[in-house]
């Protein structure tokens, strides 16, 4: 049996097929082809049969609304016995369906907590079981009319026929940090769960990129089986204080995994220009904060971050402070300045290698010394201090 010219013609677009069936001792060989040029997305649903790659189809039908079809092309191919009998389902492998088209202005559900991509054009592929989509652009509204903009990203279903159905999902987005950590925090991620933070701490502009690996069907958690969130940060702000510091200017990389939060890159601590590291635990209770921060303070910026060394020590100086537990963890290169201890007569001019580390802890104006080690031009010291 050969149908060589299949014309499917209305006022939502046009469709050119072709079938072949070869009949023998077993269930028929089967082909189809067909060619879409462009035809509403509504109407390909309709057109397409149930019997063809059903779970692939019950996908699109669930999750592209709207939008137009082009440069559709669609082939099916089964051999002679693959048919097992009336109602007996069968799942394609990628030899025997392959479906390929270009979607405009569309919206795209990835899963029922995920926020649709809005006016989107993408491309999509399904080869067997296996669905992909990607996306050229969109927007993506995610939470009281805030938007991000979607630069590009793919969605992938590995095995539409597999249990539980699972979907990965990576994009690239931008807009403001807050409204990236909107999504980052809303379901299925839930990023901060457990932090004393919310998206509306932060502020800035962000180029950030999502994955996750999620499963799709009614009835399963949403949670995702893995998800990572990375963002480029400029202009940032945290409105909360990070251990016990004020932190803005942020200009660096965010990046955030189920158990942390890391962001890397310059800063203001307090208003002082500087390199900063900071962690932060998530889940459940989210504690152990830790902010590490790096680099080289004049006497001013000295006596902001580390007060009550004015009286001994002068000119510029290298700085690593470790802050965690509510402990300072400093340590000083003082190469570079002058050191003078006159209670045991002992001074260094700039100029001179040494080095100075301790615990510092500060309460009602009395700052503490614990742990403190001094080295150089000839001295070692250690003990503690009070200020």
């Amino acid at each position: 049996l050969l149908l060589d010219n299949i014309t499917i013609s209305s006022p939502q677009g046009m469709m050119a097929a072709s079938f072949k069936a070869v009949f023998g001792e077993d269930s028929p060989e089967l082909s189809f082809g067909a060619r879409v040029e462009r035809m509403d997305t509504e109407a390909v649903k309709q057109l397409w049969p149930f019997w063809i790659a059903r779970k692939p189809r019950e996908w699109v039908s669930n999750n592209l609304h709207g939008g137009v079809v082009t440069d559709g092309d669609i082939a099916v191919f089964l051999p002679a016995g693959r048919l097992k009998g009336v109602g007996i389902p069968i799942n394609l492998d990628e030899n025997e369906l392959r479906i390929g088209f270009d979607i405009d202005d569309t919206r795209i559900t990835l899963n029922d907590t995920f926020p649709d991509v809005n006016q989107s054009d993408a491309h999509v592929r399904i080869a067997g079981g296996r669905v992909t989509v990607d996306i050229d652009e969109g927007d993506i509204v995610v939470a009281d009319g805030r938007t991000l903009k979607l630069d590009a990203g793919a969605f992938e279903i590995a095995d539409a026929y597999e249990k539980p159905l699972t979907g990965a999902v990576d994009v690239a987005l931008s807009g403001r940090v807050q409204d990236l950590l909107t999504l980052a925090d809303a379901p299925p991620i839930n990023a901060l769960k457990g932090t004393e933070y919310a998206p509306d701490d932060f502020s800035g502009d962000g180029v950030v990129k999502v994955q996750a690996s999620f499963p799709l069907e009614a009835g399963q958690s949403s949670m995702p089986s893995d998800w990572h969130v990375e963002a480029d940060v400029s202009n940032g702000v945290i409105a909360k204080p990070v251990s016990g510091y004020n932190v803005d200017a942020l200009d660096g990389h965010l990046d955030i995994v189920p158990q942390r939060l890391v962001y890397k890159g310059r800063g203001a601590v307090d208003g002082i220009p500087i390199d900063i590291d900071w962690t932060q635990p998530l889940g459940s209770p989210a504690k152990g904060s830790t902010l590490v921060v790096a680099g080289t303070l004049d006497d001013t910026q000295r006596n902001i971050l580390v007060p009550g060394l004015g009286n001994y020590v002068a000119g510029p100086m290298a700085l690593t402070l470790n802050s965690a537990d509510n402990v300072n963890t400093i340590s000083l290169d003082l190469t570079r300045s002058s050191l003078s201890l006159p209670w045991i007569g002992w001074a260094k001019p700039a100029g001179t290698e040494a080095r100075l580390t301790f615990d510092s802890s500060s309460k009602d104006g009395v700052t503490s010394l614990k742990n403190l080690k001094l080295s150089g031009s000839g001295l070692t010291a250690s003990g503690e201090v009070t200020l």
